[in-house]
């Protein structure tokens, strides 16, 4: 290793028994200033403010909302972006809470992809999501540090939320060239209360224009943004018609379509049958199917 690059041991860098350390950073000038690496996993968390992290020779803006995902392999350090001051919150965990985080999320999580990548995983939350993240780091500096159990409990918990949300559910874009503003939309979009009201969601969330957001579809995505929605309503209204015994005059409210005529073609078109055909034909024997 290059000479200028600072290996962290985890045994420094978490509290003995306890699995995970939490850091609440109020100013850029008392972060870690030399460049480093580290054989413990990092997430970092910019509450406000921005600055200019360097992660493997490649300079990444980070700004209010920011999340990122270190490796240990990540060779990287903080710098000011001008004058600007930051807010940082910083949580590091031992490698064997990323091995038993892996092996409980199972085949589902692409553990060798994520640590193939060259850069690690850097996401940007909304207001909300940055809420739900403060409220859930946070939590952790409520336990005493003597109460080793609860905090690993509880670090867990923060750690199958975290991956599970933003590390796993990328498969319907794939492409290495997919922007990232664009694989968050999806993301975003698969939450119930976003693909409900449809294209004025993607608008909101995204920020861009009806015309941007259709050729970045098309572009990177293939498909366009209507049917990019009402695949994501398709999969639920299909979840539905099998686990549940709501009508299907509910499911297809219920999914976001507001025309049963529409909900019923596009949903033969996809499955190659209509839906109550379809209740029929896979529903449990034991339970009763409602048209």
């Amino acid at each position: 290793m290059d000479a200028e690059v600072l290996l962290l041991h985890e045994d420094k860098n978490t509290h003995g028994d306890c699995e995970c350390s939490l850091n609440d950073i109020s100013s850029i000038r008392n972060c870690y200033p030399w460049l480093h690496t580290h054989d413990f996993w990092e997430i970092l968390f910019v509450a406000d403010g921005r600055f200019i992290n360097t992660v493997n020779h490649q300079a990444i803006p980070c700004s209010d909302g920011t999340l990122i995902f270190f490796r240990p392999q990540d060779i990287h350090r903080i710098d000011p972006d001008h004058d600007d001051e930051c807010h940082l919150i910083n949580l590091t965990y031992k490698q064997k809470s990323f091995q038993d985080l892996c092996a409980y999320l199972g085949a589902g999580f692409d553990a060798e992809e994520l640590i193939r990548a060259p850069l690690p995983p850097h996401i940007r939350l909304n207001a909300l999501q940055k809420q739900d993240l403060l409220a859930k780091l946070y939590r952790l500096n409520t336990i005493p540090l003597t109460d080793k159990l609860q905090i690993n409990l509880t670090l867990r918990h923060i750690l199958v939320d975290l991956y599970y949300q933003y590390l796993c559910r990328p498969s319907l874009n794939k492409q290495s060239d997919c922007p990232d503003w664009l694989n968050q939309l999806c993301r975003d979009m698969k939450y119930r209360e976003n693909f409900i009201l449809g294209t004025p969601a993607l608008l909101t969330l995204s920020g861009k224009s009806q015309a941007y957001l259709c050729r970045s579809f098309r572009k990177y995505l293939n498909t366009t943004p209507v049917d990019f929605i009402n695949d994501l309503r398709l999969s639920f209204a299909q979840n539905l018609l099998l686990n549940s015994d709501r009508s299907i005059l509910d499911i297809c409210y219920e999914t976001g379509f507001n025309s049963p005529g529409h909900f019923y073609m596009l949903f033969t078109q996809r499955f190659g049958i209509p839906p109550l055909r379809y209740r029929k034909a896979n529903w449990q024997s034991h339970h009763l199917y409602k048209s």
